[in-house]
């Protein structure tokens, strides 16, 4: 048999990296606050350049850490000085193509000065503000937290990076001091246990030197406390966005000791939510940048665990904000439905015979390809029908939008029962939505929705979609200040598909006749005492109008057995009436016992509503104690409201509480009573002054006017009906 011979042949493709570019990075020092410009020019590559990052490193070449990223060749930095005074910076760039290929450049090294004032500041604004941070103008007028609160990415992960590195140098030297003033190291430890020297402890610990310590050390818990939620905040969206993340958490939790408990939890779960987005992209990223995000968030989690048993083990001492936190009631009690530790459980019943519709792929890429576009229009038109079977009930509209591109960006516009348009010479929308890459939310998506007070009174709504061009979308998806809307003249033109899903919701009850209904405003509480609760209770009344302004309502409530001593109310509304109907200011709730006569106060001096204060529709009031009931303000709010609402006479018959026997036609009458009387008085004194004068002495003249003590008595008695 003949043997059987064959030839083959296997051809390889080898991609190229970018190449024939430059980086440059100016100016070549500065300080912590500087910031410094870095331009990758005349990169080329067949597949074209997909992004732009960075990474520092100081003393050890392989230590880098990431600096930030774009897909433009322009980015502005702030570099980090390592707590130091002067520290000189390397800086790496690596320049990407489309399947991952890399080219990596060294940048001219930079001179940085640590802004130790910058940082000072802000410590001092933290520690010495409030408990709450977030509404206070002085901290938030601060610049660093101007920075940390734009959202941004590459800016919030240099400026707290650049921060955390001076907090952990500043830490270091008071631990150094604390060790130097005989406290012993094993009970202060800062680092990993197995790093730190054991210095002996002395008999003779200088109080004075610990008391310091334990302030300085306090303080600076407070800051990283602080600094965590502007971590959280941000969006997980591309691997470098992970390793940017993960970078900061190892670096804000590196000293153990100044971790409270909410900085922990805050941190765990963060890198817990990294590790699982990693997972999900791992198939198409490459080991160097899986093994940047491992070793971070390894870092991360060790911290965390560490800081819990640092106490326990008697290696810390008790932190004075965690000793706040587990001694002061919040505003909610103890049933804060937000926090995560907690065991409640919210549950939003719907009918289960309705689902959430499916996304709809949206094949508008091969239309745009092939030029197959209606009229030139500038977007693509999505209608959607919110017409209901009872014109009374109220909805909202949900957009979602899953890009298979999300490296792109997109222009949302919307009009009521209308098709919209913009362009140069138009504008007919009535509100419009940018989506960016920074915007995808952890699955993917982009969300947005019309509330039911934007959709009253309206049947329809048409969405336009169109993609940003590159101009576009470099300056607005890298521009967070520009307020006005991109406008184009030119036809739209999709480069990728996306998938929708529009539907409507709204918040509705059953009314006597079994029919859904959402109007005015249902207030429901449940009341727990240290027995047995109420349940859900509905404040309503079919014989008279009730929660209206200025109201003082009564209602009487049956239980079936005692619910001991009252410990809080949970009291809300549906927000299901229309307009200002919608907000509703609670003053207090009063319960009495009637068998006890015992009375129980609930204060609230608070909006519950979605367009005030802090947009809260619900409030946990806890037991009024005697502190509280007897506050300065509530009595003051208190009393001046009644006083001028029901026993001013003048001002009630406008103000007249609806409870009140007094009717208003009684109080006017009252009023057109003193006003004759003051009248009648006038006509009897009229024209008696020169009668006066020419009989009666004890007078004085003022000018030209000679005035009796008969005419000062008549004008008290005229004046007395109207004070």
């Amino acid at each position: 048999m003949d043997s059987i011979h064959g030839i083959g042949a296997i051809d390889f493709m080898i991609n190229s990296p970018p190449e024939n570019g430059t980086c440059s990075i100016s100016p070549h020092n500065g300080t912590t606050t500087t910031l410094f410009t870095i331009i990758c020019e005349n990169w080329i590559d067949a597949n074209g350049v997909r992004d732009y990052s960075f990474y520092t490193w100081t003393t050890n070449s392989s230590a880098f850490a990431i600096l930030g990223y774009t897909i433009i060749p322009t980015i502005q930095v702030l570099l980090p000085a390592n707590g130091n005074d002067k520290t000189m910076i390397h800086v790496i760039a690596r320049i990407r193509d489309m399947y991952g290929c890399m080219t990596e450049i060294d940048l001219p090294t930079v001179s940085i000065v640590f802004d130790m004032a910058t940082t000072n500041n802000l410590i001092n604004d933290v520690v010495t503000i409030p408990i709450n941070l977030v509404n206070n103008t002085q901290l938030n007028s601060n610049p660093i937290v101007i920075m940390l609160a734009g959202g941004n990415q590459n800016r919030v992960s240099q400026v707290l990076i650049s921060q955390v590195q001076a907090l952990n140098a500043m830490s270091l030297k008071i631990f150094q001091t604390a060790v130097a003033g005989n406290i012993s190291a094993v009970t202060i430890s800062v680092t990993s246990l197995n790093d730190e020297q054991q210095v002996p402890s002395s008999s003779a610990v200088n109080i004075s030197t610990m008391v310091e310590y334990s302030q300085q050390w306090n303080h600076l818990a407070e800051v990283r406390d602080y600094l965590i939620s502007f971590v959280t905040n941000l969006m997980i969206t591309t691997i470098d966005s992970i390793i940017l993340q993960s970078s900061m958490l190892a670096q804000l939790t590196e000293i153990t000791s100044q971790l409270t408990r909410d900085t922990a939890l805050l941190a765990s779960t963060r890198c817990n939510e990294l590790a699982n987005k990693l997972h999900n992209i791992a198939s198409t990223t490459d080991y160097d940048n899986i093994k940047l995000v491992v070793d971070s968030i390894h870092r991360c989690a060790s911290n965390t665990f560490q800081a819990i048993n640092l106490v326990l083990n008697e290696r810390g001492i008790v932190l004075d904000i965690d000793r706040k936190r587990a001694n002061i009631l919040p505003v909610d009690y103890d049933t804060d439905l937000e926090l995560s530790w907690s065991n409640f459980k919210l549950i939003i019943p719907r009918d289960p015979n309705l689902s959430v519709p499916p996304m709809a792929l949206q094949n508008i890429a091969s239309a745009s390809s092939s030029g197959n576009l209606t009229n030139n229009q500038q977007f693509n038109l999505h209608f959607i029908n919110a017409t209901l079977p009872t014109s009374n009930i109220s909805k909202s509209v949900h957009f979602e939008m899953l890009p298979d591109d999300q490296t792109r960006g997109y222009m949302i516009i919307y009009r009521f029962d209308t098709v919209p348009q913009l362009n140069s010479s138009i504008n007919q929308t009535d509100g419009w939505f940018l989506f960016c890459p920074s915007n995808l939310n952890n699955e993917g998506l982009w969300i947005t929705f019309i509330d039911n007070q934007q959709m009253s009174n309206h049947q329809s709504v048409i969405f336009g979609v169109r993609e940003l061009n590159q101009t576009e979308f470099d300056m607005y998806c890298f521009n967070e200040t520009l307020n006005l809307p991109p406008i184009t003249d030119q036809p739209y033109n999709f480069t990728a598909n996306y998938s929708l899903r529009i539907f409507i919701s709204g918040c509705y009850y059953r009314d006597s006749n079994d029919q859904w209904q959402s109007d005015g405003l249902n207030v429901q509480f449940n009341l727990v005492g240290a027995e047995d609760e109420t349940g859900t209770r509905t404040l309503i009344d079919p014989n008279r109008e009730i929660l209206q302004r200025g109201f003082v309502d009564s209602f009487i409530i049956a239980v079936p057995s005692s619910l001991g001593a009252l410990q809080y109310i949970h009291i809300w509304h549906d927000n299901s009436s229309q307009g200002r109907s919608a907000s509703w200011f609670l003053k207090y709730v009063i319960v009495c016992n009637l068998q006890t006569m015992e009375k129980t106060y609930f204060i609230c001096q608070n909006w519950l509503a979605i367009d005030k204060d802090d947009g809260m529709i619900e409030r946990y009031l806890p037991t009024a104690g005697e502190l509280q009931t007897h506050d300065i303000a509530y009595i003051f709010a208190k009393k001046a409201y009644y006083n001028m609402s029901d026993e001013h006479l003048w001002f009630s018959i406008f103000s007249r509480p609806p409870a009140s026997h007094f009717t208003r036609v009684q109080r006017c009458t009252c009023c057109f009573l003193l006003l004759f009387t003051a009248m009648l008085l006038g006509i009897l004194y009229y024209d008696q002054a020169q009668q006066a004068k020419n009989t009666i002495s004890g007078g004085f003249h003022l000018g030209p006017l000679y005035i009796t003590r008969e005419q000062v008595h008549h004008i008290i008695n005229c004046m007395h009906p109207f004070i």
